[in-house]
């Protein structure tokens, strides 16, 4: 492995792939999931150096959409019947 491969692999994986979607975490079922997923696989087999990493960011990403995703469900008031108000507890309007 060369400075250039070593330098090659960081640009792509951070500058590129992390940078496109640290955030913008799309839903799992979208197109754009799909991409991202192609795209991971695509680095870890460029990159075997950085696949470990390739893999925590991925999941770093399924992390935030979820997060996102719930967020959105209880501001939406769908949190399944949890009772909380997405303005947090003791909130009564007005």
């Amino acid at each position: 492995m060369t400075n250039e491969q070593v330098r090659q692999g960081f640009t792509e994986v951070y500058n590129e792939f992390w940078n496109r979607y640290k955030n913008h975490a799309p839903s799992r079922d979208s197109e754009e999931w799909e991409r991202i997923r192609t795209w991971s696989v695509v680095l870890q087999k460029k990159y075997p150096f950085l696949k470990e990493t390739v893999i925590q960011l991925e999941l770093e990403l399924d992390r935030r959409m979820r997060k996102k995703l719930s967020e959105t469900e209880r501001y939406q008031g769908t949190d399944s019947g949890s009772g909380h108000s997405p303005h947090g507890p003791g909130w009564h309007g007005g």
